[in-house]
């Protein structure tokens, strides 16, 4: 006989949003109550390609608002940023 798993509304949004958008939403949380001056050091995992995560974040931060200035590291497995306020022109204050 067949099984049947019911789900709650939120269950089921979950099972049903990808990947990337439960992580991008997930690194909201984390930037909701940043502001400009913080900084954060990422540590890539296995797999994990530097240039997707920098858009992920960057993509995260500009859902709030934010701008994210990540500086050179030579390690392949680490990112730094820092949170930075632009004026209306765009230009870093």
């Amino acid at each position: 006989m067949a099984k049947i798993t019911l789900f709650t509304a939120e269950e089921y949004e979950a099972r049903h949003t990808p990947k990337r958008e439960r992580q991008v939403i997930e690194w909201m949380d984390l930037l909701r109550t940043v502001e400009p001056g913080w900084a954060g050091d990422v540590e890539l995992e296995e797999g994990d390609e530097k240039r997707k995560v920098r858009l992920m974040l960057q993509d995260a931060a500009s859902r709030l608002s934010l701008t994210l200035r990540f500086r050179p590291l030579k390690d392949k497995q680490k990112m730094q940023f820092e949170v930075i306020a632009l004026d209306i022109s765009g230009n870093e204050i």
